[in-house]
């Protein structure tokens, strides 16, 4: 076969072993990923207090992460966080920009506001109630 001929890994690739191949791709991504690092990413300043939507969405990912991290429910880690917060031990702190919150100093969620904003209102779209959310 020729150096453009049709292979096993695809019509006018080059004829190289699957190690060569690999380490080519790997180069590629590498390579990728330092450029899109160095772009700066261009995020919407938010000049408005959190709504409920939002509020309620933090809430659930909260849930949900500390559910996950220690096998519980996610009635019980709901219950948990509302323990916590009543207690003076969650924070829910951020920006224009981010917004987090966070458990006995440790974060719990983080996110952007403007894909908080985009998610909290989506029409129909009910974390405590959607099964998509659930699973």
């Amino acid at each position: 076969m020729g150096p453009h001929s049709e292979t096993a890994h695809g019509a006018g690739l080059p004829d190289v072993g699957d190690d060569e191949l690999q380490a080519a791709i790997n180069a590629a991504l590498e390579r990728r990923t330092a450029e899109h690092a160095a772009q700066p990413v261009q995020r919407t300043p938010f000049d408005r207090p959190l709504h409920d939507g939002e509020r309620s969405l933090l809430g659930f990912l909260a849930a949900r992460t500390v559910a996950e991290q220690t096998g519980c429910t996610l009635d019980e880690a709901f219950d948990a966080l509302s323990q916590a917060a009543g207690e003076g031990q969650v924070v829910l702190d951020g920006d224009a920009v981010d917004v987090h919150i966070t458990l006995r100093g440790k974060v719990l969620v983080r996110c952007t506001r403007d894909w908080l904003a985009f998610r909290a209102s989506w029409p129909g779209d009910d974390p405590w109630r959607d099964q998509r959310w659930l699973t």
